[in-house]
């Protein structure tokens, strides 16, 4: 059995997994608007790869949504530039 705070994460992480679903909208486009708003957010500053395409993965299952493609997919978002200057 896992100490401490890795006990308390695993037990909040599989309540997480039942909740979550029940807190979305019942719209499935809806879930996937907001599924594509969390990609596009995470895909605006570098391509979506290695452990975040995997827990993106986690993500749209929770959200019961096909990911789109989401780690072969070019973000709408414009990447971020700390230079760029607000109009």
């Amino acid at each position: 059995m896992p100490a401490g705070n890795q006990y308390d994460t695993r037990v909040v992480t599989l309540e997480g997994k039942r909740l979550i679903p029940k807190l979305l909208p019942d719209n499935a486009a809806a879930r996937q608007a907001a599924f594509t708003a969390i990609r596009d957010v995470l895909s605006a500053s570098a391509a979506i790869s290695g452990e975040v395409a995997n827990r993106l993965k986690r993500v749209a299952a929770l959200f019961g949504v096909d990911t789109g493609g989401s780690s072969d997919k070019a973000s709408k978002v414009a990447p971020f530039d700390p230079k760029a200057k607000a109009s």
